[in-house]
């Protein structure tokens, strides 16, 4: 009788142990499920030709480098006479605006002449962003002066008032049209005429005067 006993407390204890076993297996498997965490806030794809960056949206860079946004910016083109040079500004007696105060940059590009070389009477094109003050005279801030100018000796007035320059400072010509109005010079004349710096690659070249001196 003793040992019946002793055999139903050991399948006690078998069972026991095996109860708390299959339990502790099973919530070692519950534990090992993945628990649901909140997902992260979807970022809005980027437009075409840009990436997201931490949340920011790049703009797409030209073939340069540059930023396509800068490389499309609009720019504003003055023409005129200089009435007056200062040591970081001058005067341009522009068709259209009248006097305009045009403001030298430390990136300001010279084209066809240095900065200290710019003088009263000069004709030059000033090309600038498009920022212009409503003070008297108006004022912008030039991104490019261009001052081309052309003196020589008028070899041949032709029909239709185009003239021909022996340039004096190349042994070549160029056939110049004078901007309407100016005055009509003589075989011999010597003449300084200003342009856009746009030439053709006939023979002569071929261009348009902005200004005569």
């Amino acid at each position: 009788m003793k040992k019946i006993w002793i055999i139903a407390l050991i399948v006690l204890v078998l069972v026991g142990a095996y109860a708390v076993y299959t339990r502790n297996a099973n919530g070692g498997l519950e534990d090992a499920q993945p628990q649901v965490t909140a997902q992260p806030a979807q970022t809005e794809a980027p437009q075409a030709g840009g990436e997201a960056l931490d949340g920011a949206l790049v703009e797409p860079l030209s073939e340069d480098g540059q930023n396509a946004t800068d490389a499309q910016q609009e720019v504003f083109t003055l023409t005129g006479q200089i009435t007056e040079v200062g040591e970081d500004y001058l005067i341009l007696e522009d068709a259209q605006q009248g006097q305009v105060h045009v403001n030298f940059a430390e990136d300001t590009v010279y084209e066809g002449i240095e900065q200290n070389a710019l003088a009263v009477g000069q004709y030059a094109v000033v090309l600038y962003n498009g920022v212009m003050t409503r003070s008297l005279p108006p004022m912008v801030t030039a991104m490019r002066i261009s001052v081309y100018e052309i003196s020589g000796t008028v070899a041949e007035v032709q029909e239709d008032g185009r003239v021909l320059i022996d340039r004096a400072d190349v042994n070549d010509q160029v056939l110049v049209t004078l901007p309407e109005g100016a005055q009509t010079p003589e075989v011999g004349d010597e003449i300084v005429v200003y342009t856009t710096g746009i030439m053709t690659m006939s023979l002569p070249p071929q261009t348009h005067a902005i200004g005569v001196k």
